[in-house]
């Protein structure tokens, strides 16, 4: 790493010698950072007055001081290690070394007071500028440039959009406005659009970044792919004082088509000019997902995971997991008080014809559940689906008539049942009910089912569950 950088990059790799604090107590350690994973190795020779007091096994958070600045190590996990006698007289002296596995870097340029606390963080990636599309805020910035106003108090809006997220604080895409002297000896004006976020109350580590982990779930939902984050800047007072950045290890993950992604639902706000014909993005999604609990967030989380499945069983399975419990609803076959009111009077006669107090009680409450499963799996994804549009009906192989077939199919893979399914068959099928899943994923942040509707057909590879184009014959001449 070179002295002048000031944030790591995600996605490239990094060797740093370091100096592990351990009590008071000096050992040295290599810091290895890359998209495979980042680990640190401590070594050094311990003796009376001199000891190692680092957990073999876990350690919450660490942090090593090199020439390029401070690093905060957090989720240490213990690898492995050795730990050898190199004197026993005059004086014992053993020689350890552990390695850890680490889950989150935090550098800084300077000393980084533990615990530390954010004020936010702004996010990088040439996934938002796709996102975003070409917007009049760019133009305006542009021409307040050509003006020499961009830093004036004429300047333009920096921002697509911010909203309030009530308990985190305030959410925005902006621009980081910059002008200087480029490679080839030209000047201009450079602004990269970041996704920031401005706590209400300064936040811890943990914190800051579970909040960025939400984000990227949400985006890369949106997004339709994963997020590709460059970088990760946390701000620890005001914007421009003491840079720190976050690095997670991240493969590229091979997605499939990838060179022939779009984003699944643009932001289009601002719009230069509407080429698609496409609902903007409600803006009000971010404070609905964050304000969610998390188990209701968890099925994001789930669909991105399921989303990556090779196997086209597998995601069926999954998609369809979350689609039913989406879905779901109870109604009963009979009206709930009358019923419990009969089986209460009933009670006692019964207990008595059969002597058997705890198998009727036990009956009867069973019949009381009973009672509330009216709709089947089928019944509860049809009644979402007979709300849709028709014109988004009308696009798809498969209707509200072939959910039980496809509820069938889920009971044979999920139990084994004697079948040979055509591979085929199971990548169409899994892909009409993702296309529902995300429907009802994007209703469940806060998108009306028509937006939701109009916006499914991006979703790659939609084509698989479209009806055939039927070609009108023309007579021969």
């Amino acid at each position: 790493m070179k002295k002048t950088d000031e944030r790591l990059q995600l996605g490239k790799s990094y060797q740093f010698g370091v100096v592990v604090k351990d009590n008071g107590t000096s050992f040295a350690g290599n810091l290895s950072l890359s998209p495979e994973g980042c680990s640190l190795v401590v070594r050094g020779d311990a003796f009376e007055g001199r000891t190692s007091t680092l957990d073999w096994y876990e350690i919450d958070e660490l942090q090593c001081t090199s020439f390029e600045g401070t690093f905060v190590l957090r989720g240490l996990t213990g690898m492995g290690g050795s730990s050898r006698t190199l004197e026993r007289h005059p004086l014992a002296i053993n020689h350890f070394e552990i390695q850890y596995a680490v889950a989150q870097v935090i550098f800084g340029r300077g000393h980084i007071a533990s615990p530390n606390k954010y004020r936010g963080f702004e996010i990088s990636s040439p996934s938002i500028a796709q996102w975003i599309g070409s917007t009049t805020t760019q133009h305006r910035i542009v021409a307040a440039s050509e003006r020499n106003t961009l830093f004036s108090d004429d300047a333009p809006p920096n921002a697509e959009f911010e909203v309030d997220v009530p308990g985190v604080g305030n959410m925005s895409v902006t621009y980081q406005l910059s002008m200087g002297y480029l490679k080839d000896f030209s000047v201009g004006v450079h602004f990269p659009p970041v996704v920031s976020v401005i706590f209400d109350a300064s936040k811890s580590a943990a914190e800051t970044i579970s909040t960025i982990q939400e984000i990227e779930t949400l985006l890369s939902f949106l997004f339709g792919y994963p997020l590709a984050a460059e970088q990760i800047h946390l701000i620890t007072r005001d914007r421009g004082f003491n840079l720190s950045s976050l690095y997670v290890a991240r493969k590229d993950q091979d997605i499939v088509g990838a060179e022939h992604r779009y984003p699944l639902f643009p932001l289009g706000h601002n719009l230069s000019y509407d080429q698609l014909g496409l609902p903007p993005l409600p803006i009000e999604v971010f404070p609905n997902y964050l304000g969610l609990p998390d188990g209701s967030r968890a099925f994001l989380k789930k669909y991105l995971r399921y989303r990556q499945l090779a196997n086209p069983e597998e995601r069926f399975l999954g998609f369809f997991r979350l689609l039913e419990k989406l879905c779901y609803q109870s109604e009963s076959f009979l009206p709930t008080e009358p019923l419990q009111n009969l089986l209460n009077r009933a009670t006692p006669f019964l207990v008595r014809h059969f002597n058997d107090k705890k198998n009727v009680t036990s009956l009867l409450k069973r019949m009381y559940r009973l009672n509330q499963f009216k709709l089947d799996t089928a019944g509860c994804i049809r009644r979402f689906m007979v709300d849709m549009p028709a014109a988004t009906l009308k696009l798809w192989r498969y209707g509200p008539d072939d959910l039980q077939a496809i509820c069938k199919l889920r009971n044979d893979l999920t139990h084994a049942n004697e079948l040979e399914p055509d591979t085929d068959d199971i990548e169409t099928k899994a892909k009409f009910i993702e296309v529902l899943l995300v429907v009802r994923l994007l209703v469940h942040v806060g998108v009306s089912l028509a937006n939701a509707s109009a916006i499914s057909a991006r979703l790659y590879r939609h084509n698989l569950i479209e009806k055939p184009v039927e070609t009108p014959l023309t007579e021969m001449g």
